[in-house]
């Protein structure tokens, strides 16, 4: 009997954080500006996805995957490396998500600056796709740090390569602030769906994450550029992406204000736009 009843607070608490959820982003939704977002042409491009782990290329880059095939290098990094078992579930999931799109499945083993540095030069990509400097997790912003001393490499040399490359900053747990997305890859309500649908379906690993919450800011970025769901970035050139990299680097009491919040949607976006605005 008392397994039932915990059964059934459980699934009350959640339904009530569920309709939260949708009653905040509705509500935000309404104040967002449409924009115009700048020109990207991916198509045709060399795309590299920088993964720390599984579930953060489809989270953040699941257009991307699905529309330039290919393409699109899942670069992964592995940063976490918890537990062989779980290691190798999420190798999988990645590797199946690549398969099912046509993307190039990466490794990147050994030493991870070399070894990007090595690849970035043997492939010469157009856009590099990596999370937000906005992040409390420390495998996204172990995996920007491992990024920028890869840029130092290239900035060293002097190559065309270095002014060739834009960085395509996206969005995982912590919403980019409104005021710095500046493209959008726009999903209708079965693109949406579909996708959300994908992520239960392959990444069983991740089942337990508060999906519906990512879900819902796709639901509020929509706005900004005139469609009902969007996934968002921040596309900037390398030698931009550089000085700014300097200029966010994340205190500890910015990151715990992030990780305590993140399970209120209208928090978790003020809090990422007042670090923001403590940058400008």
């Amino acid at each position: 009997m008392n397994l039932i009843i915990k059964s059934y607070r459980s699934i009350i608490n959640i339904s009530l954080r569920y309709f939260v959820w949708i009653k905040q982003s509705i509500e935000i939704r309404r104040n967002i500006t449409k924009d115009e977002k700048v020109y990207v042409e991916l198509k045709n491009k060399i795309i590299f996805i920088l993964v720390p782990h599984a579930d953060d290329e489809w989270i953040g880059c699941s257009q991307v995957l699905r529309k330039y095939g290919k393409n699109v290098y899942l670069c992964y990094l592995n940063i976490e490396k918890s537990d062989v078992i779980i290691d190798k579930a999420r190798r999988k999931e990645l590797i199946t998500i690549s398969e099912k799109h046509k993307n190039n499945f990466v490794d990147i083993s050994g030493e991870p600056i070399q070894a990007l540095y090595s690849l970035i030069k043997k492939l010469n990509p157009d856009y590099i796709f990596l999370p937000y400097f906005i992040d409390w997790h420390q495998d996204h912003l172990k995996v920007i740090d491992i990024f920028y001393d890869v840029s130092v490499l290239l900035e060293s040399e002097g190559t065309q390569l270095y002014n060739h490359i834009f960085i395509s900053m996206c969005q995982i747990s912590v919403p980019i602030p409104p005021q710095v997305m500046n493209y959008g890859l726009s999903m209708s309500l079965i693109e949406w769906t579909r996708k959300w649908l994908m992520f239960l379906k392959i990444y069983k690993s991740q089942r337990t994450i508060p999906f519906f919450r990512f879900a819902l800011q796709e639901f509020i970025n929509g706005k900004k550029f005139n469609s009902l769901f969007s996934e968002v970035f921040t596309v900037l050139p390398l030698k931009v992406w550089q000085n700014e990299k300097k200029l966010h680097i994340l205190t500890s009491t910015e990151i715990s204000s992030l990780l305590e919040n993140l399970q209120d949607i209208r928090k978790i976006r003020k809090i990422s736009e007042d670090i923001k605005n403590r940058r400008v």
